[in-house]
């Protein structure tokens, strides 16, 4: 099979500016020259914002009188593919496309490309490490010496990646700096992130499927901290970079129906949440604004890509509309200033930013005690906040 007919079956494409046309599938064996690889690259040419801009329009005509319309404009945007078309499956509107042909299946709901599909890892897979003022413990669990009366901190790591990254350390040296009694403890799951299968594009499904047992596996631990070390959910913020974001707002939806539903986690910082292969995911399946009593997103690589060979094209890894109650999109949210490899570097710099953050007086989001009520946030409406920024000569001057 022609590697582009993997991908996905469509039954109907929408062109954003005009009407309904029918189809039998985009991508075939006899895909024509003007659906090639290079014209899909072009589509990576146009600007997050104005695929959003775009979608805003179609908004007002698809999304009319539905229960939760703001749902439709991320359905809109998840499903946008290239060359100026949005894809859906039967409906114009639909809220919940059932989609379930991925890079990792093909229209007969068959393991392709050598994915790992439903791989639930060991506990080995699994670790954690915790960091307070005054001790390490490289394999921490429920039995080593816990204070749960203090501010906790759940980090994330994403695909390809480990708990003891640079900038994971960097950020609980600042935690600890600002917050002297805190714990900080890594989920290392390295070996369920970083699995060799059929290239970029399976390594990456098999570490999506991979995300699920992670959270189990840390939900389990805090629910056991919960009732062994007075552990308290408000007292818990919980952060994710890439695959991380969303494996962490998983284990806070697990939370919220173990041991009669605790809850909500204090809050939830989403750095570059992964986009391929989550656009298609209802929301118990990624990272949302339901998930904790605030949740914040930085977005610096965002994009539209339903799939890895669609990233791949773009150089867009990230998962481009609001997630949370806050969505902070710097520099536009898609590229970052100073980046030479593009989705490599500007994937990287959401963590930059946050761990900047820290220690910064001007920005004080890093802090889980804070109270999004005090400042006027509405639980009802999520907050799209852009930068000001100053144009520098370089990046170099910019630093």
């Amino acid at each position: 099979m022609h590697m582009f007919s993997a991908h996905v079956l469509i039954l109907s494409y929408v062109n954003i500016f005009g009407d309904l046309v029918s189809t039998d599938a985009f991508f075939s064996e006899d895909t024509s020259k003007e659906n090639s690889a290079e014209n899909l690259s072009e589509s990576g040419t146009r600007s997050a914002a104005s695929v959003k801009e775009e979608m805003m329009k179609k908004f007002a005509v698809n999304c009319t009188g539905l229960a939760r319309p703001e749902q439709c404009v991320y359905n809109l945007l998840g499903t946008t593919y290239s060359r100026g078309y949005q894809f859906t499956v039967e409906e114009r509107h639909a809220i919940e496309a059932d989609l379930k042909i991925t890079e990792c299946m093909d229209e007969n709901d068959t393991p392709i490309l050598g994915c790992d599909l439903g791989r639930h890892g060991t506990k080995q897979d699994v670790r954690f490490i915790l960091w307070t003022s005054n001790s390490t413990v490289d394999n921490f669990n429920e039995n080593h010496a816990f204070d749960g009366q203090n501010p906790t901190y759940f980090i994330f790591h994403g695909f390809f990646s480990m708990g003891t990254i640079d900038w994971i350390k960097q950020a609980k040296d600042g935690l600890l700096q600002t917050k002297s009694s805190a714990n900080v403890i890594s989920v290392d799951w390295a070996p369920l992130a970083s699995v060799f299968s059929s290239g970029v594009i399976g390594s990456y499904c098999s570490a999506v499927e991979s995300i699920q047992f992670v959270a189990e596996r840390t939900s389990e631990l805090i629910l056991s901290l919960v009732r062994t070390r007075g552990l308290l959910p408000s007292n818990l913020h919980m952060i994710g970079h890439s695959l991380g974001a969303h494996a962490a707002g998983i284990t806070s939806k697990l939370l919220q129906t173990m041991d009669n539903g605790l809850p909500a986690v204090a809050a939830i910082t989403g750095l570059y949440p992964a986009g391929p292969l989550f656009f298609n995911r209802n929301s118990s399946q990624k990272l949302s604004r339901e998930d904790a009593a605030y949740v914040q997103v930085i977005h610096t690589n965002g994009g539209t890509n339903t799939t890895v060979f669609k990233a791949l094209l773009t150089g867009t890894f990230g998962y481009f509309p609001p997630l949370g109650d806050d969505d902070f999109y710097p520099n536009g949210g898609v590229d970052q200033p100073g980046c030479t490899h593009k989705w490599f570097c500007d994937h990287t710099r959401a963590s930059d930013y946050w761990v900047e953050s820290i220690e910064s007086v001007a920005v004080s989001r890093g802090d889980a005690s804070m109270n999004p009520a005090e400042e006027g946030i509405s639980a009802a409406e999520p907050q799209v906040t852009e930068f000001t920024a100053t144009t520098c000569d370089s990046y170099d001057q910019f630093k």
